[in-house]
């Protein structure tokens, strides 16, 4: 193992074989930081030793290899694309893998039948004003690495309500991960949530009048599907598709208008 290399775990207490592997010494000092806040936490010694085990041992875990960039990396992230027309968000086929670019931000390469994926970064990852973006590619990862576990992220929040879902844009690189198997919500800000009978999804619209409406079940799992963290020129995966199934038949969904600042939204229906 390599001594400058940190491991880091994804919400150590609920022991999710989900890891983030770097030498931080190579990026600027924020980046532990970074890391801290999407609920990373460092392991050390035998921790460490014992999470490159499970990754070799166990076919769910996933081992993000964070790499500062090279020059020819850089000019990718960089260059302009035709994709960029879309969004900053693109992901490329290749041969056994596929390859996710957030321009100006980093790559991402991965293949869903490896452990260990490798992404290439500026060394200033997690810094400055570009918080939302680099929130969006952890999370861009979290998405993928998670979704095997049975556990699917959505762009939005964690309220009295429920999870607020929304679009990605308005999110600031926000998600919440709802596992499915487990009745519970994991969240940037603290410990996990449980999912009560009362949960709801909810959707915001700001053209929608007083009070709220319900969303039938399929319309809730066709609102979910369009506003998950897992992107992929395919779709969602099966394992995507049959947790926002599962979510869609136990929670309700409604919309409702945002609530004015400074307000609380009406929990009754």
């Amino acid at each position: 193992m390599n001594d400058k290399q940190k491991w880091y775990v994804f919400q150590k207490d609920l022991g999710l074989p989900i890891y983030v592997r770097c030498d931080v010494g190579e990026f600027h000092p924020s980046l532990v930081a970074f890391l801290s806040s999407m609920r990373f936490t460092e392991l050390s010694g035998r921790e460490a030793e014992e999470a490159a085990e499970r990754v070799g041992a166990e076919r769910e875990a996933r081992v993000l290899d964070l790499r500062p960039c090279g020059a020819a990396v850089a000019q990718q992230i960089r260059s302009a694309a035709e994709s960029d027309a879309h969004g900053p968000e693109s992901i490329v086929p290749g041969d056994g893998y596929r390859v996710y670019r957030h321009k100006d931000v980093a790559i991402l390469l991965y293949s869903f039948g490896s452990k260990e994926w490798v992404a290439g970064a500026f060394r200033d990852f997690g810094t400055g004003e570009a918080g939302p973006a680099y929130k969006a590619v952890a999370n861009r990862f979290l998405g993928w690495s998670l979704a095997p576990l049975g556990v699917v992220g959505f762009w939005g929040r964690w309220s009295d309500e429920g999870v607020v879902v929304t679009r990605q844009r308005d999110s600031g690189g926000e998600a919440v991960f709802i596992d499915v198997r487990r009745d519970r919500a994991i969240v940037p800000s603290g410990a996990p949530e449980a999912i009560r009978p009362d949960s709801r999804v909810v959707r915001l619209d700001p053209t929608a009048g007083p009070g709220r409406r319900r969303m039938g079940a399929e319309q809730l799992a066709g609102f979910l599907a369009q506003h998950t963290c897992y992107l992929d020129y395919s779709g969602p995966s099966v394992p995507v598709r049959q947790a926002i199934r599962a979510i869609a038949q136990r929670l309700e969904g409604v919309v409702r208008a945002p609530a004015a600042p400074g307000s609380r939204p009406d929990l009754s229906l």
